[in-house]
């Protein structure tokens, strides 16, 4: 299901729980968080062709290099991610 009809279906009472969700404070003014039932590193991927020819692996040297990177639009990854796409809205979709 869509991120969006998640938060939809939660606050309509439809459902009960998401898992995976980021802590914000806009969500936090609305919404309880559990605790950690786990810990993850977040990273991206993509076809091993296409990760092969880069010669840095970060996200800034994806988007200089032309790499197209796609996203939920209500979702959320973080400040850094947050920060390159308001720097790089052309990029990210």
């Amino acid at each position: 299901m869509p991120w969006g009809r998640l938060l939809k279906e939660l606050k309509a009472g439809k459902i009960d729980l998401i898992p995976e969700a980021s802590f914000t404070e806009s969500r936090a003014k609305i919404y309880q968080y559990s605790i950690a039932y786990r810990e993850i590193k977040v990273v991206f991927y993509s076809l091993k062709k296409i990760m092969k020819k880069q010669q840095e692996n970060s996200l800034i040297s994806y988007l200089d290099s032309g790499l197209k990177v796609g996203y939920l639009r209500q979702g959320y990854y973080g400040p850094n991610f947050e920060n390159l796409k308001k720097m790089r809205v052309t990029a990210i979709y």
